[in-house]
């Protein structure tokens, strides 16, 4: 019998985006690049930038937003896409801006939604468990 080979996980980091709206808590999902499933805005950590920068910098590229981006991370979850295996550090991120314009608006939607509702909204099992199990997390609203 062959061995199945161990794929090297590479790293990924991501931002929660969220807003707190008379004591209500709402995060923000994006489609995929497909279009297909959603999920939140992430992408490779890019080493210059590092976790933190880098999630920032994908919240702006894909939903638009910006604004502050909480240490440490909340939890990590795993996806595989395109025969890769990836880990991705989520960080959680108190949206200040919204921009009309971004780069990836013409191929991405976005949808503000509660924990509950992100949590079976979103396809990958990793990233539903960790918005689940966000219930009882301190969000900051100032």
């Amino acid at each position: 019998m062959g061995r199945k080979k161990k794929l090297k996980k590479k790293k990924q980091s991501g931002i929660l985006p969220y807003r707190v709206d008379e004591g209500r808590v709402e995060v923000l999902l994006v489609t995929t690049s497909t279009g297909r499933n959603w999920t939140i805005p992430k992408g490779n950590v890019k080493g210059a930038l590092g976790a933190v920068k880098s999630a920032a910098e994908e919240g702006w590229e894909e939903a638009g937003v910006s604004g502050q981006v909480r240490e440490p991370h909340v939890g990590t979850y795993e996806l595989k896409k395109r025969g890769k295996l990836f880990s991705v550090k989520v960080f959680l991120c108190r949206v200040t801006e919204i921009a009309l314009e971004f780069p990836e608006k013409d191929f991405r939607q976005t949808r503000w939604a509660t924990l509950a509702e992100a949590a079976e909204l979103v396809k990958n099992k990793g990233l539903r468990k960790l918005l689940g199990g966000l219930d009882g997390c301190v969000f900051e609203t100032a």
